[in-house]
């Protein structure tokens, strides 16, 4: 819980940061580099958590694999978190900023899990209908899970829309075993 505050309050100034500069849309693309290179290697992340290892190397680390790569504003930020010792918090700052930047945008990460794939014209309705509903752009991300038999499940943020037919089966079977309990 601490460490959400605190990665808010850095995610927020790297909102403001952002803002400022002339190309935002670099900076954060340079910012999901960082985040995607951090989250695919499990041994930079327990490098960069690590309080054995000294800040300056970690530093040194940052600037090889990204120096060339991303824009020195950027590089510049994370020396910045390594030097107030926030740098095990990297990934909670980074996930907080892209949600303050949707959010600041205009935009919604939606969640959708369906049984099978659907067709592109059910996705570009479905879509559709959750940007009227929400007021906002949708970016969906789509998952196949084959236990839902049919319908799907729609997550936004903290709300859950269930129209799966399991779902609809689990409902059916409690409805059954309280008639049944309520008949005894």
């Amino acid at each position: 819980m601490a460490n959400s505050r605190v990665a808010q309050r850095y995610a927020i100034a790297l909102e403001s940061l952002t803002k400022e500069q002339k190309n935002p849309e670099i900076v954060s693309q340079n910012l999901e580099l960082v985040r995607d290179v951090v989250s695919s290697s499990r041994e930079l992340k327990m490098f960069l958590k690590s309080p054995i290892v000294k800040q300056e190397k970690k530093k040194n680390a940052l600037e090889e694999l990204f120096s060339s790569k991303i824009e020195k504003n950027v590089m510049e930020y994370l020396t910045g978190i390594i030097q107030s010792k926030r740098i095990d918090i990297l990934e909670d700052i980074l996930l907080e900023y892209f949600i303050l930047r949707d959010e600041v945008n205009g935009i919604k990460r939606v969640e959708i899990k369906t049984a099978t794939e659907i067709t592109p014209e059910q996705s570009k309705n479905l879509i559709s209908s959750l940007e009227k509903m929400t007021n906002k752009k949708i970016v969906p991300i789509f998952i196949i899970d084959e236990k839902l038999k049919g319908g799907f499940i729609v997550k936004i943020g903290d709300k859950v829309f269930d129209t799966s037919i399991s779902n609809k089966l689990k409902k059916l079977r409690e409805h059954f075993r309280n008639a049944e309990l309520s008949s005894n």
